[in-house]
């Protein structure tokens, strides 16, 4: 085959001659792709590898690409270094039928179509595969089109060159679960993931590859990097994942906005002919070792998603439900955001609006934001008034009707509480305590270092000495003993001398290493020191952390009479793994293989217990609707480019719905005026209707789903009480498959 080279300003490709066949290679954004033209068709071929910063436009502004079948040295390695990357990007023509995955400024394109893409993450390792079909239902339900996921190598790899694809770890299965409920897939190759697992998602031997250094320009890691990433690829193809095969993966890692707030954080795309993509919007974090939780309301994590889009072109109520009516108002908006030409008006100092229209048509979206975070305004637009609470979106499919407030939740709530289980209260609890080594083996003159030992396998070591105390050592005065201080890399230790425990002490996320200090009772004579070295995983993240290091470096007794005794040279022994890990008492086969004791108090330290179990309660839901609220989204659709309502009166109203098909069996609280509080923790205000656990009653009792409208004649008396006070309505009701009973009146 003949090469040569040919290139005009922005445009980049070379061109050979095989058999009277021509083969375009096109050269973008550092990947290289190729259309291969014979008859009219068009076919794959094995690509070729290149190098330098080559962007190919074509006529559209788009880029046609596809990530290389087979690849040069260290290609693959170096591009997802960079992280910028585009899977199943090529579009095949299969008789004038797009398939696969183009894009242009505003869009991707799916199959010759514009989407706009609603992406949620689930992470396969973390459930079990009969959960998926489940989770992928909701999140279709909340609204999304695209479920996300990383590949976790270390579960992939767990030894050099031995895979494991079965379980909870079978990827395939699940991008076709994806591909089965109707959904695209993105696939986050990494190879470095974070996403709070262990190491950052690379194995642990790669550790101990001489010379390496993680996620840098080095040729080992690139090399191992390379290696498990053409695996995956080779593997998505041969299963036929990628779009342009007919599969759900739709596109992977790109250079795009990951927080909290990227539609006011972010740039732009890394190039002008690329769609705006924010991959991860955090409604929250996982808890680190040490800190408090992590919370975000639903309020925010929509305020930031309707900013977004307006800028850029599991199941917890409120949140689900809010999200999901926030994915139904963009989507009444689709055509205007995908096709309309957009502009900013400014309505006020902190009100703006965000209008995407097409001059001559009906098509027309707006997007009403208050950036004031303290205040509520009422602007003019377009010979309408509107009210905007504080830090807040109204979203206009039609440049005249809100169907949707980004503070505003329609949605019900629900009071996320735990329960005893009936089954696990009633059991007696049982312990198993470890047995506390005195003298193993010694094996080193020095602790080993802790992540060597564990491997990632388990996160304890025990660690043992000897040490002999003359008489004259001994401190004579009574009520003075000597002190035991370790100081460690991380993360936490238990101490024990002579088999009685010591202390404790641990480190933080913030600061990995310690100092354990405690007074001890030696006596004359031979004394075992023992200490567990814990871990809580291996980091996660930042830079070196092949470099990383845990557990003792230095070991002393303070307070002997002929003064500190250095132990860190003083010979250990070390057991990886507890007893009950190798037991594997986790298990109900395990836990037969040991004597368990009655649980008559609090046991020793390191011992197993058999737990209580609680169950989460998720029958008790809530609504809290103002006046000012917009009607539910589901009160509109977009049929041939008309926006018309899909019930007789859009009004505020609160809505519940049970879940498991369950019924609204009691109405806890209800409230028409000023309620106070959240769901759960309701009260009444100042102003209250008398009747409104009546109403509530009469349109829900008994019902799986109900709707109670915010309208004053329903809940009015005799006369009105607080005529000047704004209604809001709070209801909680309590969900149950037995019969519902009614409030004595």
């Amino acid at each position: 085959m003949k090469l040569s080279t040919q290139a005009s300003h922005d445009q980049y490709f070379k061109t050979a001659t095989y058999k009277n066949t021509l083969v375009r290679i096109f050269l973008c954004d550092h990947l290289l792709t190729f259309r291969f033209s014979l008859h009219h068709r068009h076919h794959q071929i094995p690509a070729f590898s290149a190098a330098g910063h080559l962007l190919l436009r074509n006529r559209r502004g788009a880029c046609t690409l596809e990530l290389p079948l087979e690849a040069g040295k260290n290609s693959i390695a170096s591009l997802f270094y960079l992280s910028e990357f585009w899977l199943s990007k090529r579009v095949v023509a299969h008789g004038g039928k797009q398939v696969g995955v183009t894009y242009d400024e505003r869009s991707l394109i799916v199959n010759g179509k514009r989407e706009l893409l609603f992406s949620g993450s689930i992470h396969y390792p973390r459930s079990t595969p009969d959960m998926w079909p489940e989770l992928i239902l909701k999140a279709k339900a909340g609204g999304l089109n695209v479920i996300q996921t990383y590949v976790f190598w270390n579960i992939h790899e767990p030894e050099q060159g031995k895979f494991n694809f079965e379980g909870p770890y079978d990827l395939v299965k699940f991008l076709k679960t994806i591909g089965e409920n109707g959904m695209y897939a993105t696939l986050r190759l990494g190879p470095f993931i974070q996403a709070e697992w262990n190491h950052g998602g690379l194995p642990y031997w790669l550790r101990e590859i001489p010379d390496i250094i993680f996620r840098s320009d080095n040729e080992p890691f690139k090399h191992h990097m390379e290696k498990f990433v053409t695996k995956i690829i080779d593997m998505m193809k041969e299963e036929k994942m990628f779009a342009s095969q007919g599969g759900p993966i739709i596109l992977s890692q790109i250079n795009t906005c990951n927080g909290r707030q990227c539609g006011d954080t972010f740039t732009g795309p890394n190039k002008p002919n690329k769609p705006s993509l924010w991959t991860e919007n955090w409604t929250a974090q996982f808890r680190v070792f040490g800190d408090p939780p992590s919370q975000r309301s639903a309020e925010d994590t929509a305020f930031s998603v309707a900013r977004w889009f307006s800028k850029n072109g599991l199941q917890r109520e409120p949140k689900w439900g809010h999200l999901k009516d926030l994915h139904r108002a963009l989507n009444l908006c689709k055509k205007a955001l995908l096709w309309g030409s957009p502009n900013v008006q400014k309505l006020s100092a902190d009100v703006e609006v965000r209008i995407f229209e097409q001059p001559g048509t009906k098509v027309c979206a707006a997007f009403l934001a208050n950036n004031n975070s303290k205040e509520a305004e009422t602007v003019q637009f377009r010979g309408q008034e509107y009210y905007l609470p504080a830090r807040s979106i109204s979203i206009l499919p039609d440049c005249k009707t809100v169907v949707y407030n980004t503070m505003t939740v329609v949605s019900q709530h629900n009071s996320r509480s735990f329960v005893k289980s009936r089954k696990t209260n009633k059991l007696d609890w049982n312990m198993y305590s470890e047995t506390i080594p005195a003298q193993l083996v010694v094996d080193s003159i020095l602790p080993k270092e802790l992540y060597n030992l564990t491997k990632d396998k388990t996160d304890y070591t025990w660690f043992t000495t000897t040490i002999n105390v003359d008489r004259r050592d001994m401190n004579e005065r009574k009520r003075i003993n000597p002190v035991l201080r370790v100081a460690s890399l991380g993360h936490a230790m238990v101490a024990f001398v002579n088999g009685e425990f010591v202390g404790s002490a641990h480190g933080s996320q913030i600061e990995k290493s310690f100092v354990l200090q405690h007074s001890v009772d030696l006596k004359p004579g031979i004394n075992f020191v023992t200490l567990l070295g814990t871990l809580v995983g291996l980091p996660d993240s930042g830079a070196y952390m092949e470099h990383r290091y845990a557990g003792p470096r230095g070991v002393s007794i303070l307070g002997l009479n002929t003064g500190t005794l250095d132990l860190t040279s003083n010979g250990w022994g070390h057991q990886v793994g507890l007893s009950g890990e190798t037991a594997k008492l986790f298990t109900e086969e395990g836990g037969e293989k040991v004597t368990w004791t009655k649980v008559q108090k609090a046991g020793p330290p390191v011992t197993w217990y058999k737990i209580e179990i609680l169950t989460v309660n998720r029958d008790t839901i809530c609504s809290y609707v103002t006046e000012y609220h917009p009607p539910s989204v589901k009160s509109w659709e977009r049929k041939n480019n008309n926006f018309t309502p899909v019930v007789d009166n859009a009004k505020p109203a609160a809505h519940l719905k049970c879940p498991n098909q369950k019924k609204i069996i009691a109405v806890q609280f209800a409230s028409f005026g000023d309620p106070l509080g959240t769901c759960g923790e309701y009260a009444v205000g100042t102003c209250h209707s008398p009747v409104s656990k009546q109403v509530v009653e009469e349109h829900c009792l008994g019902k799986t789903s109900c709707d109670i409208p915010v309208d004053k004649g329903l809940f009015a008396g005799k006369k009105d009480d607080c005529p000047d006070t704004s209604r809001t309505l709070a209801v909680q009701v309590k969900c149950s498959n037995k019969d519902p009973k009614r409030s004595a009146n």
